[in-house]
């Protein structure tokens, strides 16, 4: 019997170059709002279904959020103060 030889080992495959560290892709997005004008505090407010519903229905008729109009009725009553 003939013997055979053993295969040669291969090679570890080369890894691929890294992406050099200086060239930063951009960033997406919108820039940071100022601190004043970021919303970080939140209100909880009990409500009755009919009033929730309520709310809800007249936000979907001005084609905004719960919160958008919550947000816009704010702002109307304090304009109205303000005459």
């Amino acid at each position: 019997m003939a013997s055979k030889k053993p295969a040669p080992k291969k090679k570890p495959a080369e890894p691929a170059p890294r992406p050099s560290r200086k060239a930063k892709p951009k960033k997406l997005g919108r820039p940071p709002k100022k601190p004043s004008e970021r919303r970080v505090h939140t209100l909880g407010v009990r409500l009755t279904l009919a009033d929730k519903e309520a709310i809800d229905a007249e936000a979907a008729v001005a084609g905004m959020s719960t919160a958008e109009f919550v947000l816009a009725a704010l702002e109307h009553y304090r304009a109205s103060k303000k005459s």
